[in-house]
């Protein structure tokens, strides 16, 4: 334990550019020391990775930052060689939720599983999520186990996770899973043959179904009265997909990914129009766009895609953080729900990211981490966009 308490002294202090001017091909092509920040709900603290790579340690310690106190303390540890914690997100102010691979052998192969884990900020206890009852009621049990669709905001005991084996093929049910002891799971969406995700709306009720039969894509909507209808069928790696995204606000606006001149664009449709018209809100005429979606924790309004917004007061705030911070390229990370407090990923050619939480009412903006401590300012030249014609004609771009 006191090994393991150095080693996190280590990983979080100062939280500067390590003085080295020496520059190694491992220190760039490495993945970042500091990652996956996420800010809890009520925004009083935030989750973050950090890669240990030591001589006696390789891992990933997740760390909690309380940001009014400006403490770190360590929340799990996982060592590579027992399982590795690959992504969080928050269950709930006080429970945070982390997505962990381990090794998995299945008749005679080498693999892995992908399991949901839960610790209370508290306790720092690391329990697995999924009931070992739940296990009883499977045909089958699946190796990705992680699949939370959705955090049900107002509900700080369960979460909804769509998982598969309940059936004897394909088709995954969604289960109403406990994130605090003495709760028991529940059934909310029974399994339905093919249906390979399943999606909430704001109601966080089971509203949107994806199936796949070998090529062929179905889009489905669950109605009021529990009966399923159709909303688009396609061919896979068709000129017609559609990729449900997320239901807006009023819960009748779906936001969807399709096609526009041959690139990935933003749409949404008016689920009440028996047209089903799409408008399109997106589009990038050189590249596709990120589909990501982006929601206002407050009014559960969707408001822009990746790092692009078209809701005008976000716009603007965005616009606040570029006049805050003029020399780098700022990235939006995450929102408290009243919206006060936010994560900014800053970004340019000598810089590849600092961390930083800001307040909308105190008017500040602190660092807290940096995502590769030894690739400092100093030791970085600045990029060269480069492009060449593949021999099909397509101009291909790096740096």
């Amino acid at each position: 334990m006191k090994n393991l308490t150095l080693l996190i002294l280590i990983c979080i202090s100062s939280f500067t550019h390590a003085n080295s001017n020496k520059l190694h091909l491992k220190d760039i092509v490495s993945i970042p020391d500091v990652s996956n920040a996420k800010l809890s709900p009520n925004g009083k603290h935030i989750a973050y990775l950090v890669k240990v790579d030591t001589k006696k340690n390789k891992g990933v310690l997740v760390m909690l930052h309380d940001i009014e106190k400006n403490t770190q303390i360590k929340l799990a540890y996982s060592e590579n060689k027992k399982y590795i914690v690959y992504s969080i997100l928050w269950g709930s102010n006080n429970v945070l939720l982390m997505k962990a691979k381990f090794p998995l052998k299945t008749k005679g192969f080498d693999t892995t599983e992908t399991v949901l884990l839960r610790t209370d900020i508290n306790t720092r206890k690391v329990q697995r999520v999924i009931p070992k009852g739940l296990f009883d009621k499977m045909r089958w049990v699946s190796n990705i186990l992680t699949n939370v669709i959705d955090t049900l905001p107002h509900d700080d005991n369960y979460i909804l996770m769509s998982i598969s084996g309940f059936i004897k093929g394909n088709g995954e049910a969604v289960i109403k899973i406990p994130i605090t002891d003495d709760y028991r799971y529940e059934t909310v969406q029974r399994a339905k043959t093919d249906v390979v995700k399943w999606m909430t709306d704001v109601k966080n009720e089971v509203r949107i179904g994806i199936k796949l039969d070998e090529t062929t894509y179905t889009i489905i909507e669950k109605e009021a009265s529990g009966d399923f209808r159709t909303l688009w069928e396609y061919e896979a790696l068709s000129k017609d997909k559609i990729i449900p995204l997320g239901l807006d606000a009023d819960n009748k606006t779906l936001y969807l990914e399709a096609l526009h001149e041959g690139k990935d664009a933003i749409y949404k449709v008016d689920l009440s129009d028996p047209t089903l018209e799409k408008t399109l809100v997106h589009f990038d005429g050189k590249y596709d766009v990120i589909n990501n979606i982006r929601r206002s924790k407050k009014t559960n309004e969707i408001v822009g895609a990746g790092s692009h917004y078209w809701d005008e007061p976000y716009k603007k705030f965005i616009e606040s953080i570029d006049k805050a911070l003029p020399d780098t390229n700022n990235y939006l990370l995450d929102f408290s729900v009243d919206g006060d407090t936010y994560i900014v990923l800053a970004t340019n050619d000598n810089e590849p990211g600092i961390y930083i939480v800001g307040n909308r009412k105190k008017k500040s903006l602190e660092v807290f981490a940096y995502k590769y401590e030894k690739l400092s300012p100093e030791v970085l030249s600045k990029k060269q966009s480069i492009s060449y014609k593949a021999r099909d004609g397509v101009i291909i771009e790096g740096y």
